[in-house]
């Protein structure tokens, strides 16, 4: 029985020191990229203003040399007699048509995340010499072992 417990203790210490390696923890780069797209559009418009009308009434008795003028909006119209008794009518209108370009601007954000996990694990080295060393350490402790359950006749 004395020899019974140094036997357990030497194997439970030979066991406990043939654990497995454990993960060595695992690098994590993450890249984050923002990726902006802008788009432009042009587009031909035009624009057209409203129609006005202008008119003079006048007897032709009271047409002198002095023009009768209608105003609305933009239209002018006028109305006279001239120096050789004709009688005038000038008419004017300022609708324009205005040719405008419209810019259109759109712009458009996407992020975009890349994850590269890097895991690195460190192999000890051992050298060769070591190695040979444990195997012969091994052998003698079980060598050991063998004498001296021989000798306790178990």
């Amino acid at each position: 029985m004395k020899v019974l417990i140094p036997l357990v203790a030497l194997f439970s210490f030979i066991f406990l020191g043939c654990g497995s390696r454990k993960p060595q923890p695992s690098h994590k780069t993450e890249t984050n990229t923002l990726i902006v797209e802008k788009t432009t559009t042009y587009r031909d418009t035009v624009f057209v203003t409203e129609k006005a009308k202008a008119s003079v009434t006048t007897p032709v008795e009271n047409l002198n040399e002095k023009p009768q003028v209608s105003k609305n909006k933009n239209a002018t119209q006028s109305l006279y007699k001239d120096k050789d008794g004709n009688i005038v009518a000038d008419c004017e209108c300022d609708s324009l048509q205005i040719a405008a370009k419209i810019k259109q601007e759109l712009q458009k954000e996407t992020l975009e995340t890349v994850i590269t996990e890097t895991q690195i694990q460190k192999v000890p080295y051992v050298p060769f010499l070591v190695k040979c060393l444990a195997w012969i350490g091994g052998g003698a402790v079980v060598f050991l072992i063998g004498v001296l359950l021989i000798k306790m006749k178990i």
